[in-house]
């Protein structure tokens, strides 16, 4: 048997840009803040689900880092920023940020109204003249990250390498269009932005390390055999690497399209580079390993403090029982409960919104920040 229908179940989706109205960074005055963006900015993985997470299907997290981010301003300063979240997964630019999007997946995975979620307006929509911060995390969705991954398990379930298929063989051409999707969007967003909030300052945030240099020795793909899904599933160790280049480049055309467009960068790959994927997640009846910041391909599921663990249905996705039941009697599904396709945890969103907060406060856009400046 092989791990081809298992893997090919596996899908993932990533960027974000802030902005800021110097004259609206009064302290009697709540800056507005309009957060856009794909399942990154959204951080899907992390529960609690904001609502109304079950009525539109973008599994936005309460404690993504763009809440988390605010509320640590707010408690600093009260109503120092008044915060829209329209983040959603699977957001591209065409479909998500400048167009109406459709493809809604959750979590949670058990409130789908029959015939699907309704399309939702553009995110573009909720910036306006007087926003004064605008959060966009957008690009991996358009480069097809997501799709790469899952082509790399599929090849590693048969004992093949992903990296000539996509540098010199048939996934040439498919990689090659989502590099030329992934700079016209990323230039269109920028654009979009400007023409909507002329007077905001921007802030991009780049992609966090997935399986950065220092923890690839550790990406083991199996255990016992079996797959090892709390990494990064059947993908040969080999190609981790040649991932982690993908990711990296990924992250330059997002720095730069910032830089173009005079937006300032914001870095959370550097910071996460030794708290990947690749790490271990500690064993079944341990907790979720606190240096492991991003999860693997189906992973321990890590909660907030304080937030209980939510029904199976709401974060147990059909793709992980494909796998579990492709494979032979017997044979156990050594992985996590939850359904997250690699993204950031609850660690990784605490790293995001570190990262952030230190643009803003180097901005003069925090409460310490502003009277440093001033």
């Amino acid at each position: 048997m092989t791990l081809r229908t298992a893997a090919t179940a596996v899908a993932a989706a990533c960027v974000a840009v802030l902005t800021v109205h110097g004259a609206a960074a009064q302290q009697n005055k709540p800056l507005k803040w309009a957060a856009l963006g794909d399942s990154y900015m959204a951080d899907v993985a992390v529960p609690p689900w904001q609502s109304p997470a079950d009525s539109d299907g973008c599994g936005r997290s309460g404690r993504n880092w763009e809440q988390q981010l605010a509320t640590r301003l707010n408690t600093q300063s009260p109503n120092w920023v008044n915060l829209t979240d329209v983040t959603c997964g699977s957001a591209t630019v065409d479909a998500g940020i400048l167009g109406k999007q459709t493809a809604l997946v959750g979590p949670p995975y058990n409130g789908a109204p029959e015939g699907g979620y309704p399309a939702r307006p553009p995110q573009i929509d909720v910036v306006t003249a007087d926003t004064d911060i605008v959060t966009v995390g957008i690009g991996g969705n358009d480069l097809g990250f997501g799709p790469i991954l899952t082509k790399c398990m599929e090849l590693g379930s048969e004992n093949h390498r992903c990296q000539p298929y996509f540098e010199t063989g048939e996934g040439r051409p498919q990689l090659d269009a989502g590099w030329r999707t992934l700079r016209t969007g990323l230039a269109a967003t920028m654009a979009a932005i400007k023409q909507h909030a002329p007077n905001a300052k921007v802030f991009v945030l780049g992609y966090p390390a997935v399986a950065g240099a220092p923890i690839q020795s550790q990406c083991t793909r199996e255990i016992l055999g079996i797959p090892n899904f709390y990494k990064l599933g059947p993908m040969m160790k080999d190609d981790a690497p040649w991932f982690d280049e993908i990711e990296q480049a990924l992250n330059f055309e997002v720095e730069n399209a910032a830089e173009t467009a005079g937006a300032t960068y914001v870095d959370t790959y550097t910071s996460s580079i030794a708290h990947g994927a690749c790490l271990p997640s500690n064993s079944a009846n341990q907790p979720p390993n606190p240096d492991k910041w991003m999860y693997g391909i189906f992973d321990k599921l890590v909660l907030p403090p304080g937030v209980s663990k939510p029904a199976k249905p709401e974060y147990h996705c059909a793709g992980r029982d494909e796998v579990e039941n492709s494979l032979p009697v017997g044979v156990p599904f050594i992985a996590g409960e939850a359904c997250t396709f690699v993204h950031p945890n609850y660690y990784g969103a605490q790293n995001q919104a570190e990262q952030a907060y230190r643009a803003f406060e180097s901005a003069g856009l925090t409460p310490t920040g502003l009277t440093a400046s001033s």
